[in-house]
């Protein structure tokens, strides 16, 4: 094989890898401008997780820098911008917010944590979940956003969206699966967990995560400066590794609820870190 089809083979499969992890990341249509040729792997998918980021919030951080262009109000930008977040990724991460809080603190043995977690219902702990995650972004978002106005503003909304996804990796990588790997039930449905079904991250995903996480350290770096990037990072590093123990003490393992809710605190880390220091 010629270097020029090594090149290109390269470049399919890394093109793979991005689409599959926006795909599974949000619910943008990017399958209808490129579709995946190969069944998705998460070897390689998970390691593009804050390039997936940065693509998912870009729509809504033209909407946050022209909003605060125009001179609106900070308060009302992110009242806007979190519910169309929210749309766009599908409500992902939250639900995997609301089920690990209804799981954890809802049942008493491993199995019956495991099969709230799965319940479409949502409980009390959920819905206290979201309500305090809600609550929080929009007071730390906009008190950001007044601060540091349209440019930085922006920067900052799509580095903490990137970073947030790359902090899923942890959970995924340091446990192993809290579900077995089961047959699909009389419904059709597969009860196996995300890693049984479709792999997870090795040591070479979480090192190319780790180089593909700079652009969005550059940007966080230009809207907090580097105290504030240090701050931010390192709450973000405390909300993932205490969720990772969480995992580990209730269900013994992850899943991609797991995943979804260590997104929703690592965002609010950073933006907590962030609003601390500027």
């Amino acid at each position: 094989m010629s270097n020029q089809d090594d090149a290109t083979s390269v470049y399919a499969r890394t093109l793979d890898s991005i689409v599959s992890s926006i795909l599974f990341l949000s619910r943008l249509p990017v399958h209808q401008i490129v579709r995946p040729t190969e069944q998705i792997d998460f070897h390689r998918s998970s390691a593009m997780f804050p390039l997936a980021g940065l693509v998912i919030a870009a729509p809504v951080a033209a909407f946050v820098w022209s909003a605060l262009w125009m001179g609106v109000e900070a308060h009302i930008i992110v009242v806007l911008a979190i519910p169309a977040q929210v749309l766009m990724t599908g409500a992902l991460h939250e639900d995997g917010l609301a089920d690990v809080a209804d799981g954890f603190w809802g049942g008493h043995t491993v199995d019956r944590k495991l099969e709230i977690m799965r319940d479409s219902a949502i409980g009390t702990y959920g819905v206290l979940a979201l309500v305090i995650s809600i609550c929080a972004r929009l007071v730390l978002l906009s008190t950001a956003l007044a601060t540091l106005g349209p440019l930085f503003g922006a920067m900052l909304y799509v580095a903490c969206e990137s970073l947030s996804r790359a902090a899923m990796l942890w959970p995924w990588s340091a446990l192993k699966p809290a579900r077995k790997a089961l047959a699909p039930d009389a419904n059709g449905k597969d009860p196996s967990g995300l890693s049984q079904r479709y792999g997870g991250p090795d040591r070479n995903s979480l090192l190319a995560c780790a180089v593909l996480c700079l652009p969005a350290l550059l940007c966080l770096i230009l809207a907090a400066g580097v105290v504030g990037t240090l701050v931010a990072l390192t709450f973000a590093l405390a909300a993932t590794l205490s969720l990772t123990r969480l995992a580990r003490y209730h269900i013994g393992g992850h899943t991609g609820d797991v995943l979804g809710a260590t997104q929703q605190l690592a965002l609010i880390a950073l933006y907590l870190g962030v609003g601390l220091t500027i």
